[in-house]
């Protein structure tokens, strides 16, 4: 993306979404079939985000050793963060 342009993640990531869709139904069918994409989280521009594409399942593992459901204090100040909240 940075050989397109230097602002070429965040204009991806701060425009519409049927953009970035676009973006990523190219990079997806791309000869050189990458598993997925990093980019600038519009929440959070100071952190990546991640999208994989389906292609990466198998080697893809999650360690769901944590719970974050269950470190109420832990969860708390990542949506305090974020300026988020849990409605049940």
């Amino acid at each position: 993306m940075k050989r397109l342009s230097a602002d070429a993640d965040s204009r991806i990531g701060d425009g519409p979404l049927t953009v970035s869709q676009r973006w990523a139904a190219m990079h997806w069918a791309h000869p050189d079939q990458p598993d997925g994409l990093i980019y600038l989280a519009r929440n959070a521009p100071d952190h990546r985000s991640l999208a994989l594409f389906d292609r990466a399942a198998d080697a893809v593992a999650a360690d769901c050793a944590e719970n974050l459901l269950l470190d109420w204090a832990r969860l708390g100040s990542i949506l305090e963060h974020f300026g988020c909240a849990v409605i049940p």
